[in-house]
C-alpha cells in the first residue's frame, strides 16, 4: 500500500515517509482533550512586531534544512515546562522575544529558526513572517504559509499541524509531525500543553491542515516547469502591478526558499527580493522582472 485515504480530507504519505513511527500497540491513546487554545490575537509589542529585514541566501537555508534537522532542535526540550506553571513563561518565549503568551507557535518558529532557517543576522528565511523570529499567533503562522501555496490536508514529517479545537474556522494551536501512523494519527512535538513541552499522539478531527515549510529532499518543494515570460515587464508601481504572471513568478521564488507570499500583487516585498536575487545572480538589480530576471527563477542554480 503506497497511499492510504484517511477521510475525504487527509491522504497518509507513502510508509516510507511517515516518520518510522513506533508500533501501534505500543503508541500512547489518542489526546483528544484540547490544550490551552489560542483564541485571542497575540502580537509582541509594536517596537518588536516588525517587518523582518530580507535575508540575505534565503536559498541556502531551504536547500540544506531538513525535517529531521528541526525536529532534532525541539526533541531535546520534551518536558521543558512553564516557570511558573500557568504563566506561560518558558526560555523559548524569552528567546522569541515575546514571553508570558501562549507559546505553541512561538515552538514551531525556534524549531524552523534553529535549524537553519535563518540568514544568520537574526532574520526568519521562510515565508512572511511576523516577526525576525516567525510567528507568535497561530492563524498568523497558516496565513504566511498558505499564502505561499504551502498549505494543504496532506500530512508530512516535519510539517506544522495547524488544529482547530472549538470549531470556528480559525487555528486555535501548533504543533510538529513527528511521525504518522498507519491508523492516520499524528505523532507530535507541541508546545504549551499541560504548561509543558510534550510529545502526544493526535487524531484528524480537530485539524485545518499543515505547513509545509521547504526543506532539502523534499520533492513536494521541487519548482514546476519553466514557462515562457509573460511579456511584460514587472515593476514595482502605483496601484501595485497584479496578475498570474505575477502569481506564478511568487511562487517560483518561494519555491527557491525566498520568504515570499503568494498573492498576485508585486508590492515593496516582491520588489525587495527581486533586487537581492538579482544580485546574487550577477543581473542588473533593478527591482524589475524582465526576461532575464523571469527566466534565471527557472535556469540558475539554488545557491548551493
Amino acid at each position: 500500500m503506497s497511499r492510504q485515504v484517511v477521510n475525504t480530507r487527509f491522504v497518509l504519505p507513502p510508509i516510507d515517509q511517515r516518520g518510522n513511527p513506533p508500533p501501534l500497540e505500543k503508541l500512547p491513546p489518542v489526546n483528544d482533550t484540547p490544550p490551552e487554545l489560542e483564541i485571542i490575537v497575540e502580537r509582541p509589542p509594536d517596537q518588536f512586531l516588525r517587518r523582518p529585514t530580507p535575508p540575505g541566501a534565503p536559498e541556502r537555508a531551504a536547500s540544506v534544512v531538513s525535517a529531521q534537522d528541526v525536529l532534532n532542535v525541539i526533541r531535546p526540550l520534551v518536558g521543558l515546562t512553564e516557570n511558573p506553571p500557568g504563566s506561560n513563561r518558558t526560555l523559548i518565549g524569552q528567546w522569541y522575544g515575546f514571553d508570558g503568551v501562549p507559546w505553541c507557535a512561538e515552538t514551531v518558529s525556534y524549531g524552523l529558526y534553529n535549524a537553519g532557517f535563518n540568514d544568520g543576522a537574526g532574520h526568519i528565511t521562510l515565508v512572511e513572517p511576523t516577526t525576525d523570529r516567525g510567528w507568535a499567533y497561530v492563524p498568523f503562522l497558516e496565513k504566511a504559509f498558505r499564502d505561499a501555496g504551502k498549505f494543504d490536508s496532506n500530512p508530512r514529517v516535519g510539517d506544522a499541524v495547524i488544529f482547530d479545537w472549538n470549531g470556528d474556522g480559525l487555528g486555535d494551536h501548533t504543533g510538529l509531525v513527528e511521525s504518522i501512523n498507519d491508523d492516520g494519527t499524528l505523532n507530535t512535538l507541541e508546545g504549551n500543553v499541560d504548561s509543558q513541552l510534550k510529545r502526544e499522539r493526535r487524531g484528524l478531527r480537530p485539524v485545518r491542515g499543515f505547513c509545509h515549510p521547504p526543506y532539502s529532499g523534499d520533492s513536494g518543494s521541487q519548482p514546476p516547469d519553466h514557462p515562457r515570460w509573460p511579456g511584460r515587464l514587472i515593476t514595482l508601481s502605483t496601484p501595485h502591478m497584479t496578475g498570474n504572471d505575477i502569481r506564478q513568478w511568487q511562487q517560483q521564488m518561494a519555491h527557491r526558499g525566498w520568504g515570499l507570499g503568494v498573492d498576485g500583487d508585486y508590492g515593496p516585498r516582491s520588489h525587495d527580493v527581486c533586487v537581492q536575487f538579482q544580485t546574487e545572480k550577477g543581473l542588473n538589480p533593478d527591482g524589475v522582472v524582465g526576461p532575464m530576471t523571469w527566466d534565471a527563477a527557472w535556469t540558475t542554480p539554488v545557491t548551493p
